[in-house]
């Protein structure tokens, strides 16, 4: 189960470096970063989902890039199998994703979005029961990891 979290979490956004591409290579998009930032938004679950399907991802890594921005109550009315784990992986690669945010890792926002004004994590924190205890101890591993990062890439 730890191994399909961290792939779930690791694939979670793989449609964003894919498009990004893609559409930096189209030079009026290119130069229009608020619009391709937006393209990206809006078609990356779609793209990330179609990707993982032709790279032959189980069901439950795919479901998860391409609905990991659906709020929960939609979710649960879908008929996939499996959605209880689907549900649950999108949270805690949410959480990661914001602890990463705050860290300054992402393509288009790398100004360290503080973890607690990013946009829907709360559902994900109350979903998985998370304390204040927790999220801050998950901070200082991010922080570590991101030291230990930088110091082999130095």
């Amino acid at each position: 189960e730890p191994e399909e979290i961290y792939l779930c979490s690791l694939f979670v956004n793989t449609g964003e470096p894919f498009l990004v591409k893609l559409i930096s290579e189209i030079q009026a998009l290119a130069s229009d970063f608020d619009r391709m930032e937006r393209m990206v938004d809006k078609y990356h679950t779609e793209f990330g989902g179609t990707l993982l399907t032709s790279w032959k991802f189980d069901n439950v890594q795919i479901q998860v890039a391409a609905h990991h921005h659906k709020q929960t109550a939609i979710l649960k009315r879908m008929m996939e199998p499996e959605m209880d784990i689907v549900i649950r992986n999108i949270h805690i690669a949410n959480i990661a994703h914001a602890l990463a945010e705050e860290k300054g890792f992402h393509y288009f926002n790398p100004k360290n979005t503080p973890f607690r004004n990013i946009p829907d994590i709360y559902e994900s924190i109350e979903h998985l029961k998370i304390n204040e205890e927790q999220l801050d101890h998950c901070l200082v591993g991010v922080q570590e990891f991101v030291e230990e990062t930088e110091s082999i890439v130095s």
